[in-house]
């Protein structure tokens, strides 16, 4: 899967919707030079919820969303990274066992 910067997927997700900087800063409320300065690449989000509010704004869908939050360096939002395979550890123990054997009771004591 190819790797596309935060200033990358923001324009082309920009163009998608044909929604302008100076759109886009009206709708998160932040100010059109800081729209410029991610879109050009200059600095990226400061704080992951700047980037909700751009899908938001820009209508993503969930993947689309993750793709724009791992560019900016944030976790993914609705992917999950998917388990390793599980590899038994041949330094432990095996299984433990479910039935133990029955301690014998020398002295029943009940009321």
């Amino acid at each position: 899967m190819e790797s596309y910067t935060f200033a990358e997927l923001l324009r082309s997700f920009m163009s998608r919707e044909g929604i302008t900087q100076a759109e886009l800063a009206r709708m998160i409320g932040k100010q059109r030079s800081t729209i410029g300065n991610w879109y050009s690449g200059e600095t990226k989000p400061r704080q992951r919820e700047e980037v909700l509010k751009v899908t938001n704004a820009l209508y993503l869908s969930e993947e689309d969303t993750d793709r724009l939050l791992v560019a900016a360096g944030y976790a993914a939002e609705y992917s999950h990274p998917t388990p390793e395979r599980y590899e038994p550890n041949p330094a432990l123990p095996g299984p433990i066992p479910t039935e133990l054997p029955e301690p014998r009771t020398r002295f029943f004591m009940g009321r």
